[in-house]
């Protein structure tokens, strides 16, 4: 008899289009070839994040590893830290006007640094080693500090006739907020000052430079709507409706730190993006509660280790410890090997434990064959068959970033 499926998902039309998740991108990858895909994630810095703020947030640095893998391409993450969501609101008595004043002129840039480092650094920390993926964190006030920012704000507002009902279907009144110099308040509806692609395409932005939008799985209150801690957070913890447990709003208070929830999420991911029938659909907090928490066992037993993708003919020359050595290109995700760190390395659903022994880099292929045993990179092929073979990965622009030779041995588990 067959296992229970992990997940049952209803089919739907973009699931349909799709036979895996990473596919979304390859359109854009193929038309556009890019040296480098950067993953953005905005998240308004209010506090503690929820599951659904964290889920989206892993799911870009999962993505950026599968790209990187896939195409094969650069990959990065970039944090907005929007520091303009509204720390207060008021209402002046005699206009009835509402005016706003954001977290970064509430705060200041070192309260919302603060905010950042409590709430983010240690979980982005983490997420990034997990993912052997960079990231950069950029706050709304630094982008707008650009002149690029700039320049665009200032084209825009040239044409703003003419996108503001883009921008504002309801009512064609853009929320161009200036906040005054002196106190930092600003209108909060734009009552007195004078969808995002159209207003882009008014501007004669290129099709191919369109952002490319990927919408992640919706985590979902028991009522049907989308999982928002504004609406839960005066609640008491008895209060709150029962399949919402407290870590899902305030996800700091996951028991078990924060590696552990990292692993927990990337897991998580990592089965909703195996079938894009799971990925592209919302689910109740109830699901990816119950899915974080009955995660097989042995996965907490596993060590965290760097991963690697391999061909099945050398997997099992790793397995029987007569590929002593491993080749990459030395791109940035091996930048960050180091001797005695742990490589897992997967194929299919097979896996081998290897550490680190040592690391040599060379400016290609042919000077690191002219350095390593050819028999410790393959004891079956010759430096010939292995250099056309290796080739027949790397194109020449690959190559280019440099050669890693990677010394391993079996680590028993």
């Amino acid at each position: 008899m067959s296992a229970t499926p992990l997940l049952i998902s209803p089919n739907s039309v973009l699931a349909n289009a799709l036979l895996r998740s990473i596919d979304m991108l390859r359109p854009r990858v193929r038309a556009m070839r890019p040296r480098r895909i950067e993953f953005v994630v905005g998240t308004q810095i209010n506090g503690a994040p929820h599951l659904g703020t964290n889920l989206v947030q892993t799911t870009a640095f999962l993505l950026a590893k599968i790209a990187r893998r896939e195409f094969p391409v650069e990959t990065s993450v970039r944090f907005g830290a929007l520091d303009n969501a509204p720390y207060d609101v008021i209402l002046d008595p005699e206009t009835h006007h509402a005016y706003q004043a954001t977290y970064f002129h509430a705060l200041g840039k070192t309260g919302v640094d603060e905010l950042i480092s409590r709430y983010y650094r240690a979980f982005f920390d983490s997420l990034s080693e997990a993912t052997a993926t960079d990231y950069t964190l950029e706050t709304y006030t630094d982008q707008q500090t650009s002149p690029a920012f700039r320049a665009e704000f200032l084209r825009s507002l040239e044409r703003l006739d003419e996108i503001r009902w883009w921008m504002a279907p309801s009512h064609g009144v853009v929320h161009t907020r200036l906040p005054c110099p002196g106190c930092g308040w600003a209108e909060k509806r734009a009552d007195r000052t004078g969808l995002v692609d159209g207003a882009l395409g008014v501007l004669d932005t290129p099709g191919a430079r369109m952002p490319l939008r990927i919408f992640t799985p919706q985590v979902l209150a028991p009522t049907g709507a989308k999982l928002s801690k504004s609406l839960l957070r005066d609640r008491s913890a008895d209060a709150l409706p029962a399949d919402v447990e407290p870590w899902m709003l305030d996800t700091t208070r996951w028991e078990g730190g924060t590696d552990h929830y990292v692993d927990a999420l990337l897991w998580l991911v990592g089965e909703l993006l195996t079938d894009p029938k799971h990925f592209f659909r919302s689910f109740t907090v109830k699901e990816p509660g119950r899915l974080m928490n009955d995660r097989p066992a042995d996965l907490d037993q596993r060590p965290r280790a760097h991963e690697m993708g391999i061909y099945k003919r050398y997997f099992d020359l790793i397995a029987s410890g007569e590929k002593t050595t491993e080749i990459r290109v030395n791109d940035s995700s091996r930048q960050r090997l180091k001797e005695g760190d742990l490589l897992r390395f997967k194929c299919r659903d097979e896996e081998v434990l290897t550490r680190i022994t040592r690391i040599a880099r060379y400016r290609d292929f042919d000077e690191m064959f002219d350095h390593e045993p050819v028999s410790s990179v393959n004891p079956t092929a010759s430096r010939e068959d292995q250099l056309r073979n290796v080739r027949e990965i790397y194109p020449p622009e690959r190559e280019a970033l440099g050669v890693m030779a990677i010394g391993i041995e079996l680590v028993e588990t």
